[in-house]
């Protein structure tokens, strides 16, 4: 997927001659609790504090730039529904989905 979307937080590290760019998942996930339609566009977002239980104790997504995670859950029934965006991805980045769907029940999460 491709996206204007850009990370300020972005760390990049050098590794076995190849550039890995790493960020912190607390700072790419973003959060939205949708009551109505308008609250997909006029809430802001928010962040978790630890996602550690998702991605790791080092809380670190990796081969991603301009990563942005956005989770929408909606009020009534906190039915997720997961938007990845990047603008280019490492053949060795972390996988994102998978852990994801182990948060939510079979047949609940929405890609």
């Amino acid at each position: 997927m491709e996206s204007a979307h850009s990370s300020d937080n972005m760390n990049e590290t050098k590794g076995l001659g190849k550039e890995e760019v790493n960020v912190s998942s607390n700072d790419v996930m973003n959060l939205r609790l949708i009551q109505r339609e308008d609250d997909l566009y006029d809430k802001e977002p928010f962040h978790p504090i630890f996602t550690y239980q998702v991605f790791g104790d080092k809380e670190e997504i990796k081969g991603y730039t301009n990563l942005s995670i956005n989770i929408y859950l909606t009020a009534a029934s906190l039915r997720p529904y997961v938007n990845v965006i990047y603008s280019s991805k490492s053949k060795q980045a972390d996988h994102i989905l998978t852990p994801l769907k182990s948060l939510f029940k079979n047949g609940t999460l929405s890609l």
